[in-house]
């Protein structure tokens, strides 16, 4: 099994394939990742069902739970429209205060939804970039990026070469009998090298 992961983008495959190592990607959620501006994703535009996502019924869900849970606040729900986090909740329910606060964190974690991927966070030198392969919902085409199969990515591996080479100036090209590996120190570069 190797270290290395071949990816090629899905959006883009002229460009050829990017190498990089398998210990890159971990399994994180979704809105831990970042867009191509550099901006986190988060609960809201990730869709997580969550006290984060102001756009879903979680907030609203909790509440009913709540009241269920605790029928003598059923008076008050009148109070709680808009209220999106948690902490909003405690405020409106001095009674039983610490008994509420403990139901909610208990509810919030057994009921909280993230969706997942297998991803790869980097600095590329002005903004946090991300590397999304695998999703729990969107497919390949979707994401842009997807591993190349095993008998391709043996082809490249095969012809890789062994270190890394001396760069004089910002890039330097390595050319092999089937293949082109091109390695660059520009820091907006994540890949060890990408070839052609």
């Amino acid at each position: 099994m190797s270290e290395y992961i071949i990816l090629q983008n899905e959006h883009n495959p002229q460009y050829g394939y990017a190498i990089t190592w398998k210990k890159n990607f971990k399994k994180m959620n979704y809105c831990d990742t970042f867009n191509s501006y550099g901006q986190r994703i988060g609960c809201h535009d990730a869709e997580c069902y969550c006290f984060a996502n102001s756009a879903c019924t979680f907030a609203a869900d909790c509440l009913s739970a709540v009241i269920k849970s605790y029928p003598e606040m059923a008076a008050r729900e009148h109070n709680l429209t808009g209220v999106t986090e948690a902490e909003e909740m405690f405020c409106l329910f001095p009674d039983n205060r610490i008994d509420i606060q403990n139901f909610i964190r208990e509810w919030e974690k057994k009921n909280e939804k993230h969706a997942t991927c297998q991803a790869w966070n980097y600095w590329d030198g002005s903004n946090w970039k991300s590397v999304i392969t695998v999703h729990e919902y969107y497919s390949s085409s979707e994401l842009g990026w997807f591993e190349v199969e095993e008998e391709e990515a043996e082809k490249i591996l095969k012809e890789l070469p062994t270190g890394y080479p001396y760069i004089e100036g910002i890039h330097e090209t390595v050319e092999t009998e089937n293949f082109s590996f091109f390695y660059s120190r520009m820091e907006d570069f994540p890949w060890i090298c990408t070839v052609e």
